[in-house]
Formats: structure tokens, sequence, C-alpha cells
């Protein structure tokens, strides 16, 4: 056998994060691959096991519903080729967070599976939810010159270079995504961030119209749209898309917290204060305004009030690692160490989860 390029990696991943999203929903992008089609044609091709076609089936239906451990429990008691399942084994390890295992996986099938191109855009997915960007361009384009037409590798390359703000050929690898699947509404809405990042909002808005048009159901496009011009840290034009979500929808708990903690990244506190005032009184168990709430009166300097704001967020969600870590900083400003020796004796598990960015804008 043909000996494989080995995967493009640095170093190893941390072992957190979610991989980026790649266009259309998991099943259909699996789907998209040819090399995953049970048809391919391959030496090693199932077309004419109906047993095989089924346990792919099955396997499927098990992805789509998210049961990542059914799938891999699925996958060990099949015969599929060894590339088939070193590649379903590296998708459902990587939507566990179990990213090393993941990458070992697609590493395997890189030896076995009969096109490498589906496995190269997987790990630039993980890649690019782990923020290694220029890692995740290298092996996009390693599956894009074996395929060069799949929608999924070239809506994935051009999140990665909008994360690094290379808006312009993030802008063009989305059009080439258009170019064989003109109808997914992801790629406009993706193209309606990239070209208001660069402030051309007329033009925007054209493919901001151009997804509503090919999805009328999607509700949630301008809260969509603020979640990710706040990670780019685009925050006016943030706030724009979370007033008009809560134009349309005034109980949107999500945007309002969106919103409020794009405004203290601006550094409106009466206004981000306000927001999370009006989550809490919509749903007074809403963890998450209750913890907004307290990283905005840490910001303002009011420890104690946004202590009591993290233990009201424990009473409702009492394993929350990264509620315990607030209110240990919470502690610490105060002076209070006694107390925050017990947040530092919690389980390592508790103390590992991916803290938002907004925590060490309130903190510093």
């Amino acid at each position: 056998m043909t000996a494989r390029c080995a995967l493009d990696l640095e170093a190893e991943p941390m072992a957190h994060g979610a991989p980026a999203s790649s266009g259309p929903g998991l099943v259909e992008s699996l789907r998209s691959h040819a090399a995953m089609r049970l048809d391919a044609g391959q030496a090693d091709s199932t077309n004419a096991d109906p047993r095989r076609i089924k346990s792919v089936d099955r396997l499927y239906a098990l992805m789509e519903r998210q049961e990542w451990q059914g799938a891999l429990d699925h996958l060990d008691a099949s015969d599929l080729p060894p590339g088939y399942t070193a590649y379903h084994r590296g998708v459902a390890l990587s939507f566990m967070g179990r990213h090393t295992e993941a990458l070992a996986c697609f590493g395997s099938a890189l030896e076995t599976h009969p096109n490498p191109a589906p496995v190269y855009s997987w790990v630039g997915n993980i890649l690019t939810g782990l923020g290694r960007y220029a890692e995740a361009i290298r092996n996009y384009n390693r599956a894009l010159k074996l395929d060069p037409n799949d929608f999924s590798t070239h809506y994935g390359k051009g999140i990665a270079l909008l994360f690094v703000k290379e808006y312009g050929s993030a802008l063009n690898c989305f059009k080439k995504a258009l170019v064989n699947t003109p109808d997914q509404k992801s790629a406009y809405f993706i193209m309606g961030i990239a070209l208001e990042s660069q402030g051309k909002y007329q033009e925007a808005d054209g493919y901001y119209a151009e997804a509503l048009r090919v999805d009328p159901e999607y509700g949630n496009m301008h809260l969509d749209a603020g979640n990710i011009l706040q990670q780019l840290e685009k925050f006016n034009d943030a706030v724009r898309h979370y007033d008009k979500m809560l134009k349309t929808e005034p109980d949107n708990k999500l945007a309002l917290i969106g919103r409020a903690e794009t405004l203290l990244n601006l550094g409106d506190i009466p206004r981000a204060l306000a927001d999370t005032d009006q989550a809490i009184r919509m749903d007074p168990k809403y963890a998450l305004a209750h913890q907004y709430k307290g990283l905005i009166l840490l910001k303002r300097g009011d420890a104690a009030a946004a202590l009591d704001c993290f233990e009201r967020a424990l009473k409702i969600e009492p394993g929350d690692g990264s509620l315990h870590r607030n209110r240990g900083t919470a502690l610490f400003k105060l002076g209070n160490y006694g107390r925050l020796s017990n947040v530092l004796t919690l389980p390592w598990g508790q103390m590992t989860r991916k803290w938002t960015a907004i925590e060490s804008t309130c903190t510093s």
C-alpha cells in the first residue's frame, strides 16, 4: 500500500473544545464525501453487502442523534472496513472532546482509507475548533488537493481564514463552496459575516437575505451572527445583530446574555447589567444569567455582589466548574482565603472547562 502523508500537526492538541462546524449537518457532511459512500468502487467497498449497508445506516442514525458512545460501541461490534471505522471513530471522539484519541484514529485512517481527503478535512475542523488555524488551513489544503470540489472543506477552510482575519480569502472559500452546493444557508450566512467584518454592510445584508431565502425558518440567524462577530471582536456589529434578534424575540435569553457580554467588552457596564437583570427576571433559575451578572460586577469592582451571583448560580448548577472558578476569583479579591481553599480542593475535572474570553476581561 502506498504510504500516506502524516497528519500536519505541530503539537498535541488541548483536550477540550469542540470541532468547528463543517457547514451542512453532520450526517449530510459525512455522506457528501465520495469516499464515505458504500458504492465508492474501492477494493474494500461494501456495495455488495446489504448487511454492511444497514450497519452504516445504523451508525449514521446514532451520530445524527449525537449518541457518540453508542456510535463507538456500534463500530466496535461491526465489521466495516478499517478505513471507514477509523474515520468514524475519529469523528465521534472529536465530538466527545477526546481530540488526542480522535487524531490517532485519523492517523490510522490515512493508512487504510480509500481516499484520505475527508480525514484531512475533519482534522482541519478539530484544529479550527481548538484555535490552531494555521495547522487547520494546511490540512484543509491537503484535502482540497485530493477533492477540490468538496463543500465542507472549502467551508471549513473559510472559517479558519475568517478567524485569522483574512476576510477576502475566506470569502473566496465560501464562494467556491457554493459552486457545487448552491443552496447551503450556512455558506450565505458566513459570507455575510465575512463582508460585515470588512464594513461592507449592504453586501452582507444581501447574503443574510439569501440565507433566509434558502431557509425561511432560520429564526436564530441574528443570534448566530452576534455570537460569531463577538468572537471576531467586532463588538459593535455583534450588538447590531443582538438588537435585531431581540426586536423580534424580546424574551430570547441567549441574545440578552450575548449582548450583555458584548456590551461589557465595549465598556458599557450599566446596559450589560440591565440585560442580565432582564434575563433573570424572565427566568430566576437561569444560571448563566447569574454567572454573567457576577462577571460584570467583578469588572465593576463589586466582588461581594459578584460572589452572591456566583453562589446563586451554583445552587442551580452545583457541578459547573467555571462557576466554582468564578467564585474562587471573587473570594480571592475579597481576601477570603479560608473559603477559597474549599474551591482548590475540588476534583480537577470540575476545573478544566474552557473559559470564555469574558472571564479574563472581568478578572484583570
